[in-house]
This record gives structure tokens, sequence and C-alpha cells, in this order.
């Protein structure tokens, strides 16, 4: 009886756990509206990361949006090696510390889609997300 009763406090905890990062990510990914335009031409520069500054998702990332169909052109100016991917689009292009590379692409399918960084080092960070609307 103890057992499946700590086993229904830990789903009941996750639950509340996972709704509370839901509804705090939606709210932060809201406030990016007032100042990201719809375009098909964005910038995204990609730090150095600072000593004993983690890695992985962070809530004040661009949210590039734009409208099916449209031609995507990111510039990424990098700090860092790595390759940058955009899923969902199967995007990938190699960047070199302090450069800076292009990566167009049409935007044929409309969601929401990851742009993240995989380090050298073989982590994955999440870098932008890339919002294409219907037409």
């Amino acid at each position: 009886m103890r057992g499946r009763f700590q086993a229904i406090v830990s789903v009941a905890l996750a639950v509340v756990v996972l709704g509370a990062l839901y509804w705090a990510l939606k709210a932060r990914l809201g406030e990016h509206d007032a100042v990201v335009a719809t375009s098909g031409n964005f910038a995204l520069t990609i730090p150095a990361l600072q000593p004993g500054e983690p890695t992985g998702l962070r809530l004040d990332n661009p949210v590039f949006k734009t409208v099916q169909g449209q031609t995507v052109t990111l510039t990424i100016h990098s700090a860092r090696p790595g390759a940058i991917h955009v899923h969902g689009y199967e995007q990938n292009l190699p960047l070199v510390q302090d450069g800076e590379v292009t990566l167009s692409f049409q935007a044929s399918t409309a969601g929401l889609f990851p742009i993240h960084l995989h380090t050298a080092e073989g982590t994955m960070e999440h870098v932008a997300l890339l919002e294409v609307h219907p037409q």
C-alpha cells in the first residue's frame, strides 16, 4: 500500500511541476510577440559561455516568425564552434569559433521548430525557435 501511495504522489508531483513549467514557458515565449516581427531574414548570435554558466534550455532565446512558403535566411554569428541544426527541416550547418555563416531554406511546413547548437563537446543547446505560420 505504501509503495502505491508513493507512486501516486510522485506522479501528481510530476504533473504539477510539468504544468508549471509549461505555463512559465508559454508566458515567457509569448513576451517575444512584441519584439519579433514576422519576416524571412533573421540574425542569431551565439555568445561564448561564461565560466559556470549552464547549457540547455534558456527562456530568453529568440523566436523567429515567418509564413509558410517564405524563404528563411538565418545569419549566425557564433563565439563557439559546433553545428547549427533546425529540427524538423533537418538543416545543418557547421560553425567555427568567432565565425559567421548564412543558412537559407524554404519554410515549407507550418509549426514550431527548435534551433539547436550541437557543440564540439557533444552537447545540444536550444538557441532559438522558428515559428512558421500557415499561409
